[in-house]
């Protein structure tokens, strides 16, 4: 048995403050006693009452439906690496969101490079919004 605390991070990909704030949850994972489990979070249906992000909304679901379809698909270890390539891309390279980032991501994580596919597939949203829901229960609508 563990004596390790579980500590749960939500995220989507597109935001810049979801990732910084990974990459130091994940240096704090190698100091301390912790075991942090990444779980999908939706501006897309945060916002969606919102005008003003509405551009980002093709953004935001499309990654975070690749993500969901790789969880259910191969498994919760998938989706921090595949968070990790996704985010790398968007924030740090500059890539446009689109079917060329997910999938040289795909394939850096070792997934099959169909799962690209899956960005514009609408049935993966509402398992985003269980997830998404689920981390605003513990925290509130103010994130």
């Amino acid at each position: 048995m563990s004596d390790k605390q579980v500590a749960e991070f939500w995220f989507d990909p597109i935001c810049p403050w979801a990732w910084m704030t990974s990459r130091w949850i994940l240096e704090v994972e190698k100091v301390r006693d912790i075991d942090v489990t990444f779980n999908i979070f939706s501006l897309a249906h945060l916002n969606r009452e919102n005008e003003q992000y509405r551009d980002n909304f093709p953004k935001s679901w499309r990654t975070t439906r690749v993500i969901m379809a790789a969880k259910t698909k191969h498994g919760q270890e998938y989706v921090l690496p595949l968070y990790t390539a996704i985010g790398l891309r968007i924030h740090l390279k500059k890539m446009e969101i689109g079917s060329e980032l997910l999938r040289e991501a795909l394939v850096e994580v070792g997934l099959p490079v169909e799962l690209a596919d899956e960005m514009d597939n609408e049935s993966w949203n509402q398992s985003i919004i269980e997830s998404h829901e689920r981390g605003i229960t513990l925290v509130g609508n103010d994130v």
